[in-house]
């Protein structure tokens, strides 16, 4: 079974918890800080403030360094990242294989698929379209 929890979504901030990963930190660490001693993989979307608060994350990287941070070239320009994706690039850690893929908007934005055993995972955020999505991932919406 899958936990997903939304945090925060939307222009004020967005941050979604699915199991020991997070997607995007836009918000506050203290709204965020009881959620993070479950967390071992954090990754960011994209580089607007929504998405990414850069005081969140150096708070992260200080108070709970086991966190894995996984971003884009783009994001890694503004924040201490661990892990540099690309589009299409597996990234393979001790417990996951993450698949980024492009979003479409006006930043460079992934979204992310993943396996955990037999259920697979895609999250996407700010786009109009999956299309550069993992075909594996697309029937599910047909």
């Amino acid at each position: 079974m899958i936990n997903y929890k939304v945090l925060f979504s939307g222009s004020k901030g967005n941050c979604v918890v699915i199991d020991d990963i997070m997607v995007d930190c836009g918000v506050a660490f203290k709204k965020i800080k009881e959620y993070l001693y479950d967390i071992k993989y954090l990754l960011i979307t994209h580089i607007h403030s929504d998405h990414l608060n850069k005081a969140t994350i150096r708070q992260i990287k200080k108070k709970f360094p086991r966190i894995t941070v996984i971003g884009n070239y783009e994001v890694a320009q503004l924040i201490e990242v661990d892990i540099i994706c690309n589009a299409n690039f597996e990234v393979e850690t001790e417990d996951y294989k993450f698949l980024p893929f492009e979003c479409v908007h006006d930043v460079l934005c992934y979204g992310f698929t993943w396996e955990k055993g037999s259920q697979s995972i895609i999250y996407a955020t700010d786009t109009n379209t999956l299309k550069h999505a993992p075909k594996k991932y697309m029937i599910t919406f047909l």
